[in-house]
């Protein structure tokens, strides 16, 4: 055999060779790739099992302290009717602090077209809200008028 058809043969054996080796290495990474995914997913999915436990143990500390409040407060209306009766004399007194004293609280509604807790008056929608068209000067439009900063030809 002639030496440079050795060199030739040894050369392409080198090169199948790398060219095996790479084939492999790839197709063992893809395993590894599949396996450091499965493990991440593993990891989040743990991490919001988590988060749901807190969520829920929160909401559930959140309900408790609500019964809680409700709880006290129904022994402090208690405790000032109990007082109400007993230390205060004048009857017509003592009546209209019971009926203060057993109103329920009303919630506060931040609602557009809630009216304020003191108006007696049906809510206005916003369409229907007074404007400012008086003028700051006389002889001025107002600064909510249409025609305010228009300029006509």
């Amino acid at each position: 055999m002639d030496i440079g058809l050795v060199i030739i043969i040894a050369i392409v054996a080198v090169l199948f060779g790398l060219f095996l080796g790479f084939i492999l290495s790839k197709a063992t990474s893809k395993g590894e790739n599949i396996s450091n995914l499965q493990n991440q997913m593993d990891s989040l999915q743990e991490r919001f099992t988590s988060y749901q436990s807190e969520v829920a143990n929160h909401f559930n500390t959140t309900a408790t302290l609500a019964n809680k409040i409700t709880q006290d407060y129904q022994q402090l209306q208690a405790h000032l009717a109990h007082s109400v009766e007993t230390l205060v004399a004048n009857d017509d007194t003592r009546a209209k602090l019971l009926v203060a004293i057993k109103t329920p609280l009303k919630a506060l509604d931040y609602a557009p077209e809630a009216s304020t807790p003191n108006s007696t008056t049906t809510p206005q929608s916003y369409s229907d809200t007074p404007k400012d068209y008086a003028p700051k000067v006389p002889g001025q439009i107002g600064t909510l008028a249409e025609e305010f900063g228009a300029k006509h030809d």
